[in-house]
């Protein structure tokens, strides 16, 4: 059974359910359109691509994908206005999808005399209202917040019995994903799960979503609310301080400093390099009970040591996810491991890998080349030749 703590009764964004189980879309492509909605909402607010960034997570290109994603896919008419010196940027983002002639992939310069507004079509009916602290949080990955909304949006079905196969089903992963990322949502205090037993005496999970918690906030920090002057328009210029002296009106939103500007005590240790990569892979030395399995998935995760030292472009996609709550070194290192194990130690009609260290690595650096390229999303790998060819193995 699902339910809902209650619902936010200010500073939320209503977002399309149809949006949030569009599997035509990637995870960041819905997260992104949610955060649009949320920061279309403030008003005067001007939007970044800096600011996007923060509040993602993750870096310039993954965040231009996703963007043209929701173009493609008619969820975004974005355009720009040549300005004294620099381009203005306008979006409007609607609820329901654009039929294909309207839709235009690419962004649209529009002239000075064109009467553009950045603008919202908030739907009426069929929406889950979402906190914009979870919606802005660059700690929670894509994964989690459309997972989060998904299980919100089911609050509204009374008496509801929720099922992770279910879940996964119409979000089109697997099970281990959703339940995964439950976990993570559990330990942030959005979602608890308890056991209960029905009339007849048989046991059940009951989750119950709240609204927000104080373990998740906003990525936005004082200074990303602009003034509006020409200037601060321009698409590079999210960080100036334009935006400091904020009127109580606005929006009734909670600015708190970026978790990214927090630095720690000095009292505090800082962790190595190693320990970090280890906490994001969720690395336990008893994982597996075949032994063999587990000396793979040891193997995958010295790999990413090796790359993160070594490869500046398979370095870079890491770094995007060192941050807490985000999931997908997990996801990747499980994937990896299993693919390799099996291509390894289960090959079936296929040639005996003969340099299995060799072979994990190149699987290992091919994968994450994939993610850097966008051949990936939180639900899971897109698998190439990588693991399929075993020349020189």
């Amino acid at each position: 059974m699902i339910q809902n703590n209650s619902s936010p009764k200010s500073n939320f964004t209503k977002i399309p359910n149809e949006l949030i189980k569009d599997t035509t879309l990637s995870w960041l492509a819905r997260a992104l359109f949610c955060l649009l909605a949320s920061l279309l909402n403030i008003p005067g607010f001007i939007i970044t691509s800096l600011v996007l960034q923060r509040c993602c997570g993750l870096g310039h290109d993954r965040v231009a994908k996703a963007l043209r994603e929701l173009r493609e896919h008619g969820y975004l008419s974005q355009y720009r206005v040549p300005g004294r010196n620099s381009w203005r940027w306008f979006y409007v983002l609607h609820s329901s999808p654009l039929s294909s002639i309207l839709r235009s992939a690419k962004i649209i310069t529009a002239s000075k005399n064109e009467n553009l507004k950045n603008m919202y079509e908030a739907p009426t009916s069929n929406y889950t209202a979402i906190s914009n602290s979870i919606i802005q949080s660059g700690a929670l990955s894509a994964a989690a917040k459309i997972i989060y909304c998904y299980l919100a949006s089911l609050t509204t079905i009374p008496n509801f019995d929720i099922h992770t196969w279910a879940v996964a089903k119409v979000l089109k992963c697997n099970i281990q994903t959703i339940q995964r990322y439950i976990r993570v949502l559990g330990s942030l205090n959005l979602v608890e799960v308890s056991m209960t037993h029905d009339d007849a005496g048989r046991f059940k999970q009951c989750y119950i979503i709240h609204p927000t918690s104080e373990s998740v906030r906003s990525s936005l920090c004082r200074r990303d609310a602009q003034a509006g002057d020409e200037k601060a328009r321009n698409e590079n210029s999210g960080d100036v301080e334009a935006g400091d002296d904020i009127t109580p009106e606005f929006n009734e939103i909670n600015l708190t400093e970026t978790i990214f500007n927090r630095t720690k005590s000095n009292q505090e240790p800082v962790p190595s390099l190693e320990e970090v990569i280890l906490k994001q892979c969720e690395w336990l030395p008893n994982r597996y009970d075949e032994p063999l399995e587990q000396s793979v998935y040891n193997e995958v995760i010295q790999c990413i040591f090796h790359l993160y030292k070594g490869n500046n472009e398979v370095q870079a996609i890491i770094a995007e996810h060192l941050t807490d709550g985000d999931s997908t070194l997990c996801i990747v290192v499980e994937e990896i491991s299993a693919e390799c194990y099996d291509r390894i130690y289960h090959p079936a009609n296929r040639p005996v890998v003969k340099k299995p260290v060799s072979y994990i690595a190149r699987v290992v650096e091919q994968k994450f080349l994939e993610l850097a390229e966008g051949d990936w999303d939180e639900g899971g790998l897109h698998h190439g030749q990588a693991g399929q060819e075993d020349q020189g193995c």
